[in-house]
């Protein structure tokens, strides 16, 4: 016979099932114990609580008329006898506290005495002429003398064992109940935790006996099958990159080593110096797109590009190499690239990557440069047309989008110059961090004075005033050297060195700025 599978609760029906439960449970201890109260006073285990109360004028009455003794008064009352000035003559079987309540009412106090079990008072005058002072209480007591001097008050124990039952009954409830929701959230946890080790392959099992949670369960079981399709078809598209991309760099091999072996078949032949610059350019270039396209051909292979190392590298070497590659950016260009003497320090860095990332800086830097000379074309034509109200315009616009692009860079200089420096530099090498960082943020904040003045040097190239541009250069360079050294010897240190740069590029722009306002209130070229 096939098992019959219970239907899912909801959350408020189990939380209903819950309190109804529990209230019966409650209400029949209560019946029970009332039973038992019941069956104990009819075989005398017990009295009722008006037992003391219902019997009091009687034995009042045969302590006055002296058919009753004293000592023969029953064990549930207190008594205690007092002569006719209100002094204790026998304390009976009172305590301190009840003489007290005792003496309060031959004074004439009317109402009930004390806090738990008030106890109520009956004088009775005795043949001998003192008074017996009788005290009882509305409280039940036990069938037996010994019983009642030996134990607690027994309302005071039937209270305690039904709340006691009752705490009891409630703590078993909601463990129960408890149980069904930590059996749900259980199901839940694994499930959460199948997904994060990403065992997507193996279904979520087991049955939710909470409506809420079988639908939670349910929703994870697809999303963990739509994590597992989408990851499944990542992998294939993945895969099919590293194919495309190792077709590719092979396809790349073949007409890079025709380019270098050609290029160094022209350094062979006689050529002027120019020449062979350009053909060294070419080789060096060729070479290093070979190494790119091996590291590619690496990275698409069975080893992750995680794997590489770092090198320990001095920082001359690395700048003799970021001079070549400046070099040969600027070969095709009317531009020049002078790299600065570097501290001698030794770097662990990823060699390969730092070189790719300056040489990308280095081209980068130029399109300010190309965007110079992009102005400097269009005010030749117009200067040779004589247009000079559309130079004028021109120039404004220029300006206007150099200075955009040069604010564009700075900011993302700013902004991300400590995780560039920590690309390439270890952590624990603080201080080149530190050195690297300041010099980024101190250049790339002032990137729009280099901007600004490849525009003029476009401009005066334009108009045959080349002088100009010579005199811009020196003033950029020369105050750059001068303020360096001096600068270098102050608190600034290393920093004035990087300060002295802008500064060269702000007085240069100055100056090439008031001679082309010059030029353009007297309407003709400078």
């Amino acid at each position: 016979m096939e098992k019959r599978i219970r239907r899912p609760a909801g959350l408020t029906a189990l939380f209903w099932r819950y309190l109804i439960t529990t209230g019966v449970v409650v209400i029949l201890l209560a019946v029970l114990w009332w039973f038992g109260m019941t069956t104990m006073m009819r075989y005398g285990i017990v009295y009722p609580a008006n037992t003391a109360a219902s019997g009091v004028e009687a034995v009042a009455q045969a302590l006055s008329s002296g058919e009753l003794d004293t000592e023969e008064i029953p064990y549930f009352y207190r008594w205690a006898i007092f002569d006719g000035g209100g002094q204790v003559r026998d304390p009976g079987n009172m305590d301190e506290k009840h003489l007290d309540y005792a003496e309060a009412a031959l004074a004439g106090e009317r109402d009930p005495q004390g806090m738990f079990y008030s106890q109520y008072h009956r004088l009775t005058q005795l043949p001998d002429g003192t008074t017996c002072v009788i005290q009882y209480d509305y409280s039940m007591p036990y069938g037996a003398e010994v019983l009642q001097r030996r134990l607690p008050e027994f309302q005071t124990c039937a209270t305690v064992v039904l709340l006691a039952s009752w705490l009891l009954a409630g703590a078993i409830s909601t463990h129960h109940f408890a149980g069904l929701l930590r059996r749900d959230a259980a199901l839940l946890t694994g499930a959460t935790e199948a997904i994060a080790q990403r065992r997507l392959d193996v279904p979520i099992t087991g049955r939710a006996r909470v409506r809420e949670f079988g639908a939670t369960l349910k929703a994870m079981d697809d999303l963990r099958q739509n994590l597992a399709e989408s990851l499944e078809s990542q992998w294939g598209m993945e895969q099919q990159r590293r194919l495309e991309l190792a077709a590719l760099t092979h396809d790349l091999k073949t007409p890079l080593s025709v380019i270098s072996g050609n290029a160094e078949l022209l350094g062979e032949d006689a050529l002027t110096e120019s020449q062979r610059e350009s053909v060294d350019a070419i080789f060096r270039s060729a070479l290093r797109l070979q190494d790119y396209v091996a590291q590619l051909r690496t990275m698409t292979g069975s080893e992750a590009a995680l794997s590489r190392e770092k090198e320990t590298v001095s920082l001359p070497a690395l700048a003799e190499g970021w001079r070549e590659v400046g070099q040969s950016l600027c070969g095709a260009k009317p531009a020049a690239f002078r790299c600065p003497e570097v501290p001698r320090l030794e770097l662990a860095v990823y060699r390969g990557d730092l070189d790719r990332a300056v040489s990308n800086l280095l081209d980068n830097y130029l399109p300010v440069q190309d965007f110079g000379n992009a102005y400097s074309t269009f005010t030749a034509q117009n200067y040779g047309a004589g247009n000079h109200e559309r130079i004028r315009r021109g120039t404004k616009d220029a300006f206007a989008l150099s200075a955009a692009f040069s604010i564009v860079i700075s900011l993302l200089v700013n902004l991300f110059a400590h995780p560039l420096m920590q690309i390439f530099v270890k952590a624990s090498e603080m201080e080149v961090i530190a050195i690297g960082v300041q010099y980024l943020r101190l250049e790339g904040s002032f990137y729009l004075g280099i901007g600004w003045l490849f525009l003029l040097y476009g401009y005066y190239r334009a108009v045959k005033r080349a002088e100009m541009s010579v005199v811009l250069t020196v003033i950029s360079l020369g105050m750059r050297v001068a303020l360096a050294y001096l600068f270098s010897a102050t608190a600034l240190g290393v920093a004035g060195i990087w300060i002295a740069i802008p500064i060269g590029w702000a007085l240069a722009d100055m100056t090439g700025l008031f001679f082309l306002r010059r030029a353009f209130r007297s309407q003709k070229p400078a």
